[in-house]
């Protein structure tokens, strides 16, 4: 006895299995508009409506739409990113598909009136093996949903299962609620992450020719609206693209960069030196310098706010001379002896000040400079993740009014990371 119903529940589950193998493949196309004046969202829940019905049939199976899609990236490879509207490109789709037929829309406007019209393409005949169309009102929902599920009756022989469920719990009056059946805001979510994941594999992709990726990037900010989710990634690969660098290797680098942040290695590379000061000596006596806020790259940096100043004489030269400087410099770091922590920087700056030169001991006025460039040459030692030790040599060129009046210094001092 147990045998036999082992045998007869295989038997059941065989032809039910036969019974679904049997049930034809269908791609469900989107809407062609050639009438140009529908709304390109109307046009894809109409779409949606036609897959729906068709399901509801229970009669076929339906390929997803996320299969279809894929399938459209593909050749993108070879063509631009667009809907698959033409006879050959939907028939050409359907057999990537493996599917047996293809249900395809369009929508044109004639005598004041729209029409839908669907037809059942075999692809094995590469021919229409059933059709349907019917009028609608372009500005209610409810009036396309009418419209695709007579359409759809007529083409498949059946009504839908599932719209004559609603008519009879609510009277008939199935069809004006079914718009509200999917949340809008959730639908337009999922439609712009779902275009979005696609146009970002093409953006990606090495085989694709970087014109083509651009293009396709530029199209998915013109079909949705601004300040969407992902424009910001888009209008990035946009300029990643245009740079001609490829996203994941920029992407890879910015990683790396940020990972290194925060280690000994970038604290002697990159970041900001907040403090600096130095003790100087030369042509113009003693002083010293202050800097605030040193910003540091692989190959260059800039000294944001220096003031110095020098006195008190007699300098190397003899004679009594004062400066006091204010302003900024900037400068490209070399390192050598195949280690950070030895860094060779030259630099400039320009500041405002005086530089004043006495040689008659009454005043600082035979050579005066006020507009100020300098000429730095220097070593660092960098001992310490926040510290290094600096020593080198400066000068002070006057730019105006006395071309003659200039200051040169050696130093030693400390800068704090």
């Amino acid at each position: 006895m147990r045998n036999i119903l082992i045998l007869f529940t295989a038997l059941v589950i065989g032809f039910s299995l036969a019974a679904e193998e049997k049930k034809p493949k269908v791609a469900v196309m989107e809407i062609e508009d050639k009438s140009g004046r529908i709304d390109k969202e109307f046009l894809e829940n109409a779409a949606e409506a036609l897959r729906a019905e068709l399901i509801a049939t229970d009669k076929f199976i339906v390929i997803s739409k996320d299969r279809q899609r894929k399938a459209m990236i593909k050749g993108a490879k070879k063509e631009s990113w667009k809907e698959c509207y033409d006879q050959s490109c939907r028939i050409e789709l359907g057999q990537a598909l493996t599917a047996d037929n293809i249900l395809s829309g369009i929508v044109t406007y004639f005598g004041k009136k729209y029409t839908l019209t669907i037809e059942m393409i075999d692809l094995a005949k590469e021919a229409t093996v059933k059709g349907a169309s019917a009028d609608f009102d372009a500005t209610e929902e409810v009036s396309i949903a009418k419209a695709v599920r007579e359409t759809i009756a007529v083409v498949v022989g059946v009504s839908s299962k599932r719209i004559n469920a609603v008519q009879s719990v609510d009277g008939g009056q199935g069809e004006s609620k079914y718009a509200s059946m999917v949340n809008k805001e959730k639908r337009e979510k999922e439609k712009l992450d779902a275009a979005w994941a696609e146009v970002r594999d093409i953006a990606v992709d090495r085989n694709i020719p970087k014109g083509k990726r651009v293009a396709v990037l530029n199209e998915f900010l013109n079909d949705f609206p601004k300040n969407n989710d992902h424009e910001e990634k888009a209008e990035e690969l946009i300029d990643i693209l245009e740079d001609d660098d490829e996203p994941e290797a920029v992407w890879a680098q910015k990683e790396a960069d940020e990972k290194r942040k925060g280690t000994y290695e970038y604290s002697l590379l990159e970041g900001t030196e907040w403090f600096a000061f130095r003790i100087e000596a030369g042509s113009h006596g003693g002083g010293g310098m202050l800097s605030f806020f040193t910003l540091r790259w692989n190959w260059f940096y800039w000294e944001i706010i220096r003031a110095a100043g020098a006195g008190g004489g007699p300098g190397l030269g003899g004679d009594n001379s004062v400066y006091g400087l204010g302003g900024t410099s900037f400068g490209v770091p070399i390192r050598f002896l195949g280690t950070l922590e030895h860094e060779l920087r030259l630099g400039t700056g320009f500041y405002g000040g005086i530089i004043a030169t006495d040689t008659n001991d009454d005043s600082y006025n035979e050579h005066l400079g006020l507009a100020i460039m300098s000429l730095e040459i220097s070593y660092l030692w960098h001992f310490g993740k926040g510290y290094s030790l600096q020593g080198g040599l400066e000068s002070y060129v006057s730019l105006y009014p006395d071309p003659e009046a200039t200051a040169i210094m050696v130093f030693v001092g400390m800068r704090f990371r």
